[in-house]
């Protein structure tokens, strides 16, 4: 936990975490592991918008409160995020023969979810860039939100002492919530505007290797 004695800027920064991790082998060639992991982060700062008057007119040394940066115009900004993370996977390794070595199959699954929101205040709506907004400002953006799904299949066969064939699959799922583009699944036209997309809201992809591997 840090906390900053100042009036504009970081005014404090907190983080914490934890994760949780269990390994298993129940067979003498099968082995499992999995794990989740939680951390959340906190930002605090405050600022003043300097719209009041130029710094012509103000002392040498303009201060808050000033003209220049009065205490009407100043606002306050925390966002807090919250991480989880998890996943699992699985190895089984197929027994050699006298002619090849062992041929193994890895599996995985691996999961992260994001939240974010970001909170403010001000003093008045001269600490707005639009003072005409400030009826409709509320307290918060709302939240942004980012999922990501993925599993990985790996089986590797042995070919000779020196040389290997891997199959490889990788899946991955992602859900995305941007607040920056909230009415674009209505229109891409505001005004004189128009936009070319809707922004990121979801993807899914998929790759598919074979590798062959020589060790000189």
């Amino acid at each position: 936990m840090n906390q900053y004695p100042t009036q504009i800027g970081r005014q404090g920064y907190d983080t914490s975490s934890a994760m949780l991790q269990w390994e298993w082998q129940f067979q003498t060639l099968t082995n499992m592991s999995a794990w989740v992991g939680l951390d959340r982060s906190s930002m605090h700062m405050a600022n003043v918008n300097d719209a009041g008057a130029p710094l012509a007119t103000d002392t040498p040394n303009a201060a808050l409160g000033g003209p220049t940066y009065p205490l009407a115009d100043r606002w306050w900004a925390a966002d807090r995020q919250r991480n989880w993370s998890g996943g699992a996977s699985l190895t089984h390794t197929f027994g050699a023969t006298r002619y090849v070595g062992p041929t193994r199959l890895d599996f995985s699954w691996n999961y992260q979810a994001s939240r974010g929101i970001t909170s403010y205040n001000f003093a008045s709506p001269g600490a707005l860039t639009y003072a005409s907004v400030a009826a409709n400002a509320g307290n918060q953006f709302p939240a942004m939100t980012y999922i990501v799904n993925s599993l990985t299949m790996s089986f590797t066969v042995p070919l000779s002492d020196r040389a290997s064939l891997r199959l490889y699959d990788y899946y991955e799922r992602g859900q995305i919530s941007d607040w920056h583009y909230a009415g674009f699944n209505n229109t891409l036209a505001y005004g004189n505007s128009v936009y070319t997309d809707g922004g990121p809201q979801g993807y899914n992809t998929n790759v598919v290797g074979l590798f062959v591997n020589v060790k000189l």
